[in-house]
Protein backbone atom coordinates (compact mmCIF):
# COMPACT_ATOMS: atom_id res chain seq x y z
CA UNK A 1 0.00 0.00 0.00
CA UNK A 2 2.74 2.62 0.97
CA UNK A 3 4.54 2.02 -2.54
CA UNK A 4 0.98 2.65 -4.85
CA UNK A 5 0.54 5.43 -2.30
CA UNK A 6 3.80 7.00 -3.11
CA UNK A 7 3.34 5.93 -6.74
CA UNK A 8 0.13 8.10 -6.74
CA UNK A 9 1.84 11.31 -4.93
CA UNK A 10 4.64 11.22 -7.42
CA UNK A 11 2.20 10.37 -10.72
CA UNK A 12 0.79 14.02 -12.63
CA UNK A 13 -3.05 14.32 -13.34
CA UNK A 14 -4.37 12.07 -15.88
CA UNK A 15 -1.35 9.83 -15.41
CA UNK A 16 -2.00 5.92 -15.47
CA UNK A 17 -0.71 3.11 -13.78
CA UNK A 18 -0.80 -0.73 -15.04
CA UNK A 19 -0.30 -2.99 -12.43
CA UNK A 20 0.16 -6.71 -13.17
CA UNK A 21 0.32 -9.67 -10.67
CA UNK A 22 -0.36 -13.10 -10.06
CA UNK A 23 -3.94 -13.76 -9.31
CA UNK A 24 -4.72 -14.77 -5.61
CA UNK A 25 -7.60 -17.17 -6.80
CA UNK A 26 -5.75 -18.73 -9.46
CA UNK A 27 -3.53 -19.50 -6.90
CA UNK A 28 -6.00 -20.87 -4.12
CA UNK A 29 -7.24 -23.50 -7.21
CA UNK A 30 -3.85 -24.14 -9.06
CA UNK A 31 -1.25 -24.06 -6.37
CA UNK A 32 1.72 -26.07 -6.72
CA UNK A 33 4.17 -26.34 -4.31
CA UNK A 34 7.41 -27.14 -6.77
CA UNK A 35 8.11 -25.47 -9.81
CA UNK A 36 10.91 -26.20 -12.47
CA UNK A 37 11.82 -23.84 -15.19
CA UNK A 38 14.89 -24.18 -17.37
CA UNK A 39 16.36 -20.90 -19.15
CA UNK A 40 19.14 -21.80 -21.14
CA UNK A 41 21.71 -23.57 -19.10
CA UNK A 42 20.23 -22.57 -15.78
CA UNK A 43 17.78 -24.05 -14.22
CA UNK A 44 15.21 -22.54 -11.43
CA UNK A 45 13.56 -24.77 -8.55
CA UNK A 46 11.09 -23.11 -6.85
CA UNK A 47 9.78 -23.98 -3.45
CA UNK A 48 6.51 -22.79 -2.46
CA UNK A 49 4.34 -22.09 0.50
CA UNK A 50 1.25 -20.89 0.47
CA UNK A 51 -0.67 -19.56 3.70
CA UNK A 52 -4.68 -19.47 2.70
CA UNK A 53 -5.33 -17.13 5.74
CA UNK A 54 -3.20 -14.65 5.24
CA UNK A 55 -2.82 -14.85 1.26
CA UNK A 56 1.47 -14.63 1.77
CA UNK A 57 3.22 -16.96 -0.38
CA UNK A 58 7.23 -17.99 0.79
CA UNK A 59 9.11 -18.64 -2.20
CA UNK A 60 13.09 -20.10 -2.40
CA UNK A 61 14.18 -20.04 -5.45
CA UNK A 62 17.20 -22.13 -6.20
CA UNK A 63 19.30 -21.19 -9.47
CA UNK A 64 21.77 -24.30 -10.58
CA UNK A 65 23.73 -23.82 -14.04
CA UNK A 66 24.20 -27.15 -16.05
CA UNK A 67 27.16 -28.40 -17.29
CA UNK A 68 27.74 -31.25 -20.01
CA UNK A 69 29.84 -33.85 -18.08
CA UNK A 70 30.96 -36.85 -19.58
CA UNK A 71 28.37 -39.08 -18.15
CA UNK A 72 25.63 -36.88 -17.19
CA UNK A 73 25.21 -33.21 -16.64
CA UNK A 74 26.22 -31.81 -13.14
CA UNK A 75 24.09 -28.72 -11.73
CA UNK A 76 25.89 -26.36 -10.23
CA UNK A 77 24.45 -24.27 -7.18
CA UNK A 78 24.69 -20.21 -8.14
CA UNK A 79 22.24 -18.39 -6.09
CA UNK A 80 19.40 -18.85 -3.18
CA UNK A 81 16.70 -16.17 -3.02
CA UNK A 82 14.06 -15.84 -0.61
CA UNK A 83 10.60 -14.27 -1.13
CA UNK A 84 7.46 -13.51 0.91
CA UNK A 85 5.18 -11.66 -0.32
CA UNK A 86 1.04 -11.31 -0.68
CA UNK A 87 -1.25 -12.43 -3.14
CA UNK A 88 -4.25 -9.95 -4.05
CA UNK A 89 -7.34 -11.47 -6.09
CA UNK A 90 -8.58 -8.86 -7.96
CA UNK A 91 -11.26 -6.90 -5.80
CA UNK A 92 -8.46 -7.07 -3.08
CA UNK A 93 -6.07 -4.70 -5.60
CA UNK A 94 -8.64 -2.22 -6.83
CA UNK A 95 -9.82 -1.57 -2.67
CA UNK A 96 -6.45 -1.04 -2.16
CA UNK A 97 -5.60 1.02 -4.98
CA UNK A 98 -8.68 3.12 -4.64
CA UNK A 99 -7.75 3.84 -0.90
CA UNK A 100 -4.85 5.57 -1.68
CA UNK A 101 -6.05 7.22 -4.66
CA UNK A 102 -5.95 5.87 -7.71
CA UNK A 103 -9.26 5.40 -10.25
CA UNK A 104 -9.91 2.24 -11.18
CA UNK A 105 -10.44 1.91 -14.92
CA UNK A 106 -10.39 -1.42 -16.16
CA UNK A 107 -9.14 -4.72 -15.30
CA UNK A 108 -7.94 -8.18 -18.19
CA UNK A 109 -6.69 -11.48 -17.10
CA UNK A 110 -4.75 -13.91 -18.56
CA UNK A 111 -6.43 -16.02 -20.71
CA UNK A 112 -5.18 -20.10 -21.01
CA UNK A 113 -2.77 -21.23 -23.78
CA UNK A 114 0.97 -20.84 -24.83
CA UNK A 115 0.51 -16.99 -26.10
CA UNK A 116 -0.16 -14.07 -23.89
CA UNK A 117 -4.11 -13.01 -24.56
CA UNK A 118 -5.44 -10.73 -22.27
CA UNK A 119 -9.66 -11.18 -21.54
CA UNK A 120 -12.33 -11.14 -19.05
CA UNK A 121 -10.26 -11.65 -15.53
CA UNK A 122 -11.42 -14.66 -13.83
CA UNK A 123 -10.76 -17.06 -10.94
CA UNK A 124 -8.58 -19.19 -13.84
CA UNK A 125 -6.47 -16.28 -14.75
CA UNK A 126 -2.81 -16.53 -14.05
CA UNK A 127 -2.40 -13.01 -13.52
CA UNK A 128 -4.70 -10.18 -13.53
CA UNK A 129 -3.79 -6.72 -15.29
CA UNK A 130 -5.19 -3.41 -13.80
CA UNK A 131 -5.52 -0.21 -14.97
CA UNK A 132 -5.70 2.51 -13.12
CA UNK A 133 -5.43 6.35 -13.34
CA UNK A 134 -4.43 9.71 -11.45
Amino acid sequence: MKMFGGLRKLAAPGATLIVLTVNRDFIVRHFQPVGIEEAGDVRIVQRRRFDIETSRIDNIWEFYRRSKGVDSPTLHHLLSVEMDHRLYSLHELTELLESVGWTARRAMGQEAGPMLRLGAPSVDSPTIWISVSA
